[in-house]
């Protein structure tokens, strides 16, 4: 099993050098979500919702993804349990088949925190739209869960702790810098086949790349395909038309 660790929107952290207000709960020990994503580089903020996108490694068909929960209050000389429950209210809530949660999750003794670990398995569907997957902690003896927002200065507003959103696909877009007159008309099967015969990761294209090194892209796979329809295996798209490179080549 591998972990993906690039989100649509930026990775998954389990630290941050950003500042967040998690407001000061003066009562029985309390519960909250500490997860951050880096939204540029170098800048992370503690974030209520993450996107995890198959489409950045789409030779996997599941991953792990780690989520962080906190506690405040005093530490314990024993493991404390924490309860949560999945909240499939959403027309788009993720179906039983696209994840697997763990039976339990406790606070291990002297800590002040513990790892929720979700696997999340890839769909055909998620192809075509998002998923979404709704954590939301609940009170127990061993903890109460009274704060649901904190602010988020740098982002000018809340952020619920209370619950974590994990949004799903497998959805391929059309790349910033894709380039018509050299790779022609964008497709997901025409993204994967240049990055599968040139090695490339799928998120290159979102990257600025020099003009010479994607003239060196296009040339290189429109000679692939060339030598590919010699041999009587003609690369066709999804409509069953012949896959082409751009004129600009």
């Amino acid at each position: 099993m591998k972990k993906i660790l690039s989100i649509l929107t930026g990775a998954l952290l389990l630290g941050s050098c950003q500042k967040s207000e998690v407001p000061f709960y003066d009562g029985p020990s309390s519960v909250y979500f500490d997860v951050y994503r880096e939204v540029n580089p170098g800048t992370e903020y503690l974030a209520d919702t993450s996107i995890v996108s198959f489409g950045f490694a789409p030779k996997l068909n599941d991953s792990t993804i780690t989520l962080r929960i906190r506690t405040q209050g005093d530490t314990t000389n024993a493991p404390r349990r924490i309860d949560f429950r999945v909240v499939d209210t959403a027309a788009n809530a993720a179906r039983a088949e696209q994840y697997q949660l763990p039976a339990s999750v406790e606070i291990p003794a002297g800590k002040n925190f513990a790892l929720l670990n979700v696997i999340v398995r890839k769909t055909p569907d998620m192809q075509e739209k998002n998923f979404t997957l709704t954590l939301e902690l609940m009170p127990n003896d061993k903890f109460q869960t009274p704060v649901k927002d904190a602010y988020v200065s740098a982002r000018g507003r809340n952020v619920n702790i209370k619950s974590h959103v994990l949004v799903l696909n497998d959805i391929i877009s059309r790349p910033r810098y894709w380039m018509d007159p050299l790779f022609g008309p964008f497709s997901r099967k025409k993204l994967l086949l240049i990055c599968e015969v040139l090695d490339l990761p799928v998120g290159l294209f979102d990257t600025q790349v020099s003009y010479g090194n994607m003239r060196f892209y296009g040339r290189f796979v429109r000679n692939y395909l060339e030598a590919e329809a010699k041999a009587g295996r003609t690369v066709l798209e999804e409509d069953g038309s012949e896959m082409k490179m751009g004129d600009g080549l």
